[in-house]
């Protein structure tokens, strides 16, 4: 899995180093069947609300937006607290996208899936960039990788790190494992109801 970028602010050094850090990740769900079926301009109109209100978020619970690519955004929460940041941010954006769908109803209908990871990456700032720029990579990014991807729409699934930091402040639900490509093992995974 390629590593992903976010905006500077972490203090990141060059070269790198290891780092334990909240991640939350989110990719549109049938993206590519909403652009097909509705007008260009309407699908990067409301591709651009739900981006940007997901980044508003992230600032908002102390965390950092990465860039978005695609429909998908990456944002890293950092320092005490930074489980249950993310974790709270990850509930208002689900609750926000539903009620901007109702305010919305000839808009083309965009719903996310969540996942949120915590654990050591490997954090360091990009070589030769323009901005200054770091960049994320690890078990703990293909884990969250995995998360999102296996989150359905309107669905925020953690893994057992961050239930850990988070336990008693949320209803979760054990749900199936899931297999992390690469490592030869499986992770237990939390669906947050």
């Amino acid at each position: 899995m390629p590593s992903r970028t976010a905006r500077s602010g972490t203090g990141a050094a060059p070269g790198g180093a290891r780092v334990v850090r909240t991640l939350l990740l989110s990719d549109v769900r049938g993206f590519t069947g909403i652009a097909d079926r509705h007008p260009p301009d309407a699908v990067f109109q409301a591709l651009s609300r739900c981006l940007h209100l997901q980044a508003g978020l992230v600032r908002a619970h102390r965390g950092l937006a990465g860039r978005f690519v695609g429909d998908s955004v990456t944002a890293v929460f950092d320092g005490d607290g930074m489980a249950p940041n993310a974790l709270r941010c990850a509930i208002e954006i689900q609750s926000r996208l539903r009620d901007e769908d109702a305010a919305q109803p000839e808009a083309p209908r965009l719903r996310v899936g969540i996942g949120i990871v915590t654990g050591a990456l490997v954090l360091g700032r990009v070589a030769g960039a323009e901005e200054p720029d770091f960049t994320i990579a690890g078990s703990t990014v293909r884990l969250g990788a995995r998360l999102c991807a296996r989150a359905g729409p309107g669905e925020v699934l953690i893994d057992p790190d961050t239930h850990a930091r988070v336990d008693g402040r949320v209803a979760a639900r054990p749900v199936d494992a899931v297999a992390i490509d690469g490592l030869g093992v499986r992770c237990p995974v939390y669906r947050i109801r």
